[in-house]
């Protein structure tokens, strides 16, 4: 066999390379190497194929992706929520402990004037439950007094609306202690889902303000 060698390179003579047999037939090697580039190119080709990618693509990472966006959607709303009925606390406890709200008559009235101007927005009112409670002693408040009532919706007419029985409420007296609570039961967007340890998508969230009552003058 004949090699010429020209700049570095290995070259194969003309005389020496395999040549095709009687019956026109290329080389073992040579065809084997052609069936595998004849693969190598149907590889290629399925691989650079992208027609309908796009749509698969998009049913695979849709989902997730909605799942990711609404949870995030319903976590804010939950926490927004929360942080309304803590200020609507707040804001009603203060009435109260200054002895602003000392002539409210009952715990409507309470409601009404002190706890729904700040609960605007994704609040029902007539599911927003109010509860105040004063100390019966100095010491301070009894564990009756400082656990939560229950929290009853009672529906009715047509179409249906529901209401919410409403909690204790107990005139302010200067240097007592009280608490005040703002209850509601809400709802996850869409249904379908439930948090654990909740029934059908409702939940319980609460505001609580405890203080001991100014010494204001009556």
């Amino acid at each position: 066999m004949r090699v010429k060698y020209i700049e570095g390179r290995q070259y194969m003579s003309q005389a020496a390379r395999p040549k095709a047999n009687a019956a026109g037939e290329a080389p073992v090697g040579r065809r084997a190497s052609r069936v595998m580039r004849r693969l190598l190119r149907r590889a290629q080709a399925i691989v650079d194929d992208t027609s309908g990618a796009t749509v698969v693509e998009f049913a695979i990472v849709v989902w997730p992706f909605l799942i990711m966006v609404f949870g995030a959607l319903q976590l804010s709303l939950i926490v927004f929520m929360d942080q309304m009925l803590q200020t609507a606390a707040v804001h009603a406890g203060r009435q109260y402990m200054t002895g602003n709200a000392a002539t409210a008559p009952d715990i409507n009235t309470f409601k009404t004037n002190y706890v729904l101007p700040m609960l605007p927005g994704p609040f029902n009112p007539n599911l927003v439950m109010v509860d105040v409670h004063e100390a019966t002693t100095a010491g301070g408040l009894s564990a009756t007094e400082a656990s939560p009532p229950a929290y009853t919706v009672t529906c009715s007419g047509t179409p249906s609306v529901c209401n919410v029985t409403q909690g204790n409420f107990t005139a302010s007296s200067p240097s007592q202690y009280a608490i005040v609570r703002v209850m509601y039961q809400a709802s996850l967007m869409g249904g379908g889902f439930a948090l654990p340890g909740t029934s059908g998508g409702a939940f319980m969230m609460a505001g609580t303000a405890v203080f001991r009552v100014e010494p204001y003058s009556s």
